[in-house]
């Protein structure tokens, strides 16, 4: 309820000041642009404690960089998605210490395969689709420039999200 008390009170007050602009488109863009905000508000409050700041910078860079082109579930709740958000934003440093070259290889494989068969989200199978193929570079570049445990496993958890339980495929040729 954060996130849409505070664009609703916001966008009442840009409509009660301007003109020309509808309620709704605006409070549809500033639940995203709070959205966004609380997730990097409370992400910096929990670097604060654990002092990975940076990790997390490149964790969150990583994710946001890939969901761009595949896409994934939301939240019906934005509270709940700025909880879930900056957990995984905080945990996902620690869990890439446990990883090792062999390990990441694996991963960064996994993510592959994720990508190539479920991006974008709840889209038909188009192996030419520009967002399918970005995705893939974007993972490609990791495994052969940056070889980064971090933006690994970032990459794996975004390419989990696009798992869905009830997926219809259907292969465009």
């Amino acid at each position: 309820m954060t996130v849409y008390c505070f664009s609703d009170k916001f966008s009442a007050y840009i409509i009660r000041k301007t003109e020309g602009f509808i309620k709704e488109d605006v409070d549809h863009g500033l639940k995203i642009i709070f959205n966004f905000l609380f997730i990097v508000i409370l992400s910096s409050v929990f670097c604060v404690f654990s002092g990975r700041w940076f990790d997390v910078v490149i964790t969150m860079v990583s994710i946001i960089l890939l969901r761009l082109f595949t896409g994934g579930h939301h939240f019906k709740s934005s509270d709940v998605c700025v909880v879930f958000s900056s957990l995984v934003l905080n945990i996902s440093p620690y869990i890439s210490d446990y990883i090792h070259r062999f390990e990441k290889i694996e991963l960064d494989l996994i993510t592959l395969v994720l990508i190539v068969l479920l991006s974008p989200f709840q889209q038909s199978f188009n192996i030419r689709d520009r967002r399918k193929i970005i995705s893939i570079l974007i993972v490609t570049a990791n495994m052969v420039l940056m070889s980064s445990p971090i933006i690994s496993t970032a990459l794996l958890i975004q390419a989990i999200d696009l798992i869905t339980l009830k997926r219809k495929i259907s292969y465009d040729r």
